[in-house]
């Protein structure tokens, strides 16, 4: 490769690596989590299976789910109790900064020893016990920098990383050891209201 004067061009080989992927979907997660779903959370999988299929998912059907947004986290406490390995990184999608302070609250409230080690119940009083220490991080634009900067260490041996963030950082981030992707599929995006003359976030 030569520019137009004849000087030589160097080339830059940036080297890759695919992981292959297991993709688990709502309709699938009883079966692979078998008895890590508490009754709370395999009710709520009935419940959002059951929305699905009576709304559909056009643009406006789909926004009546939204309800279910707040209602996610125990679910999403399960899953990371059942994901939850050894130097890990588990990303969990949010919609957007309210849902990701709700969950990171819950999550510091499961932090009772000084050793690391969790456990709680869910409301309807079944056991929810985590297997290993974890530490959870918040990631938002409107968190200060210096609250985020220890997500981007990896994750000790014996501690399992939980990192809650919106949908920007899918392409802006890149953490170490991720093991598992939680996504409610749920995002909040600039939407222009012509009547009303004003831009809003809409979930």
């Amino acid at each position: 490769h030569e520019l137009q004067d004849g000087t030589e061009v160097p080339l830059v080989a940036v080297g890759g690596k695919c992981f292959e992927v297991q993709k688990v979907f709502l309709d699938n997660i009883k079966d692979y989590c078998k008895e890590g779903l508490s009754p709370q959370s395999s009710a709520l999988v009935t419940r959002l299976l059951q929305k699905f299929k009576d709304q559909g998912m056009g643009q406006k059907k789909a926004q009546a789910l939204t309800d279910h947004a707040t209602q996610c986290a125990p679910l999403i406490l399960d899953l990371l109790a059942c994901l939850a390995t050894s130097g890990c990184t588990i990303l969990v999608f949010l919609p957007g900064l309210q849902e990701i302070t709700n969950l990171f609250d819950e999550c510091q409230q499961l932090l009772q020893a000084q050793d690391g080690t969790a456990s709680s119940e869910d409301e309807m009083g079944a056991p929810r016990t985590f297997k290993m220490k974890f530490k959870v991080f918040a990631m938002h634009s409107q968190i200060p920098m210096e609250d985020q900067q220890h997500v981007f260490q990896a994750p000790e041996l014996g501690v399992c990383h939980f990192v809650l963030a919106s949908n920007v950082a899918e392409s802006s981030l890149t953490l170490p050891n991720v093991c598992a992707v939680i996504d409610l599929g749920m995002n909040k995006q600039q939407v222009y209201d012509h009547r009303m003359k004003m831009t809003y976030l809409a979930l």
